[in-house]
């Protein structure tokens, strides 16, 4: 039976010479359910700036590490930054994982990463828990994209040298995840109404008194506001 210290010294030889991590010993040849990696919608204008969760939902076992790659369309949008997620930050027993690398970051293509959790096996993504953010990619819409349009991100095994495979390691094994892909979109601002400004709502409270008021607005259906600020006596 393999150690978790023979594990731990292969998921570092697999990720320093950017191996995938099916390289571990029962390598899977199909998805389990168990376990879900997927990544968020964006919007944003021409030129913004959007970013795109990659999110990891596991009601298996514990999780000891992962690889994966997401790739993008260079004629909707550029690669700008990836960073660690609120879990992975905190994955290793309150702690950054021991090993993180992105060992491949094209802005034009996309990036592959890989983490291993802790080299003695300390610590492990436990099952039974939803929406662990795992990474945030931030990506800038081209300036000249036509509003309306949208495009996918998506997980890929096809980019790094060697290719990085989308894999995740429980018990010693590399397991294909679940995937689904996300999409970045273009806001049409040109049929949203302007918000209405300047409404005044004026509560009675003759005599004085301390008093609670319920304030409701009615907003149109084909309109969406991302601020929506409330003042009361001139302040917000």
């Amino acid at each position: 039976m393999m150690t978790r210290r023979m594990l731990a010294a292969i998921s570092v030889l697999a990720l320093a010479t950017l191996a995938p991590l099916a390289l571990f010993p029962g390598s899977a040849t199909a998805q389990n359910p168990d376990y879900i990696l997927s990544l968020t919608d964006a919007i944003g204008p021409p030129n913004g700036l959007v970013d795109v969760q990659v999110l990891f939902d596991n009601t298996g076992s514990g999780v000891a590490g992962w690889s994966l790659g997401v790739a993008h369309d260079p004629a909707f949008a550029t690669l700008i930054d990836v960073v660690d997620g609120s879990t992975t930050l905190t994955v290793n027993n309150g702690s950054i994982p021991d090993f993180y690398q992105v060992v491949y970051f094209n802005p034009d293509v996309g990036f592959a990463l890989g983490v291993v959790i802790c080299f003695t096996g300390c610590a492990v993504l436990p099952g039974g828990s939803l929406n662990n953010e795992l990474h945030i990619a931030t990506y800038q819409l081209n300036s000249t994209g036509t509003p309306g349009s949208s495009s996918q991100v998506e997980f890929v095994d096809t980019i790094g040298s060697p290719p990085v495979e989308t894999i995740i390691v429980v018990n010693g094994s590399s397991v294909i995840p679940a995937t689904e892909d996300g999409t970045i979109s273009i806001i049409d601002c040109s049929s949203t109404p302007a918000p209405p400004t300047n409404l005044t709502c004026v509560i009675d409270t003759t005599p004085p008194c301390e008093c609670t008021a319920l304030l409701e607005w009615s907003t149109p259906s084909d309109h969406s506001a991302s601020v929506t600020e409330i003042w009361l006596d001139g302040q917000v």
